[in-house]
This record gives structure tokens, C-alpha cells and sequence, in this order.
């Protein structure tokens, strides 16, 4: 069947299965096949935590709750195509990356975590059982306007477009939060004619989750380039 598979292991040598049609279902029912196996009822942050490390990357993803594990698997392999060449990814968290604020240029002030009544012009990005991060929405306008954020809008004022861009940096800024996208490693491997691992490949950590495609034609354009048209490696 298409789909995803979710494997649920309660106790050592048991396995519950649990197919969906998406990785997020699958999770979910896993959660709630877990819940009922053990007796537990997961945290709040357990369940989110495993909903958006099983549901962010495309392929097998495993967690651990107290020692019993949770695996999403994807039923078919991670191999692709391009331009003559099959190729196999893997896809793994990039624990290096701390928050984009702190990894990147071109974002918004963001406050430490604090206990406190935000400011008028502070929006909060997240919250955690009473502390909150606050984004510096003032502070960013003018960094948007010095420094020209865009895209810009002809029919908008410099300054709209300044709070336009500002806005767009806040909502993916509380995207990172909210697990909506990380920070991943991304390896691809050349494959031979029997669909075989081979010894080259190319790796490339820090990419946004979002953008793992582009990613992937990157990297296997890099490896074509060093291998060329080489009749023991096409498949096409």
C-alpha cells in the first residue's frame, strides 16, 4: 500500500504497526497505539517533540521515550533521478545548528528566554510553561529598511515594505519554533547500474528543511560533474 508505516515498539520483541497515509498520521496513531500499550500518558512536549522529529524528514526517523521506541519508516527507498544518474539520499537532523537568529544574518532581534510582560512593539515567538522569546518588531523595521530586505512591492511605500519583510522574518522565525522546519545534514550517493551504493557522494549540513530538493539536484549535479556520462554508472 502507498503511504507510511509506523512502527510502535511497546516492549522488547513486540512490534505494533500502523499504516497511514502520511507521515503525520502515522505518528499520531503510533502516539495513541503507544499510550495505550504502555498505560502512559505522554507530555505535551514528548508528543511534540516526536510528532516533529518523525514528521520532519523524509525518511526513517526513530525517538525514544523512556526506552521504548518509536520508528516511521517510508515504504519506498529514498532514490532519485537526475539527469541519467539514480541516486540515493539520507537525510539526518544538523544538531550543529542552534536557532537562525544566532546561525544567520538578516533577521530580527530575538530576546533570551524571560520571564516577563512583553514590550508594545515586542511580538512573542514562543512560549515554554511561562517564559517567552520576544521578537524586537522595531528594531527589525529599521534593519529592514537599512539594509533593504525584500522582495519589495512598487505599489507599497519603503516602509510598508520594510513591515511586509519584518512580518515574513517573524512568521519563519516562529516557524523554527514551532518545528515547522530545522536545520538538516543531506547526503547523496551516486548509484550503479544494480542500484548499488558506490563510493561517491557529496554532503552538505545547515539546509533548511524546507528547501531539501533544490538541495539534492545541487548535490547530484556536483557528482555528475566529477563522474561525467561513464557507461558503467547511467541507468537510463
Amino acid at each position: 500500500m502507498n503511504g507510511y508505516v509506523c512502527f510502535c515498539t511497546h516492549l522488547p520483541g513486540q512490534r505494533k504497526e500502523v499504516y497511514a497515509p502520511t507521515r503525520y498520521d502515522a505518528v499520531q496513531k503510533a502516539l495513541s497505539e503507544f499510550q495505550k500499550g504502555t498505560r502512559k500518558k505522554l507530555k505535551s512536549w514528548d508528543i511534540s517533540a516526536v510528532t516533529a522529529t518523525a514528521c520532519r524528514y523524509p525518511l526513517s526517523s526513530e525517538c525514544d521515550l523512556g526506552g521504548k521506541r518509536l520508528m516511521l519508516e517510508k515504504e519506498h527507498p529514498m532514490i532519485f533521478e537526475h539527469k541519467g544518474l539514480k541516486f540515493r539520499y539520507e537525510i539526518k537532523p544538523d544538531d550543529g545548528y542552534g536557532p537562525p537568529w544566532k546561525e544567520e544574518c538578516g533577521h530580527g532581534p530575538v530576546s533570551d528566554w524571560e520571564r516577563r510582560k512583553k514590550l508594545p512593539h515586542e511580538w512573542v515567538l514562543a512560549e515554554d510553561r511561562g517564559f517567552y522569546l520576544y521578537y524586537d518588531s522595531k528594531e527589525a523595521i529599521k534593519t529592514a529598511l537599512k539594509d533593504c530586505w525584500g522582495p519589495k512591492d512598487p505599489a507599497m511605500t519603503p516602509r510598508q515594505n520594510a513591515a511586509a519583510a519584518v512580518r515574513r522574518d517573524f512568521e519563519n522565525l516562529r516557524a523554527w519554533c514551532n518545528d515547522d522546519w530545522s536545520y538538516v545534514g543531506v547526503r547523496v550517493i551516486l548509484l550503479d547500474v544494480d542500484g548499488e551504493d558506490t563510493e561517491e557522494d557529496a554532503v552538505l549540513g545547515g539546509v533548511h528543511s524546507d528547501y531539501v530538493d533544490d538541495c539534492l539536484k545541487e548535490l547530484a549535479g556536483e557528482i555528475r560533474a566529477t563522474v561525467g556520462d561513464s557507461d558503467t554508472l547511467t541507468c537510463t
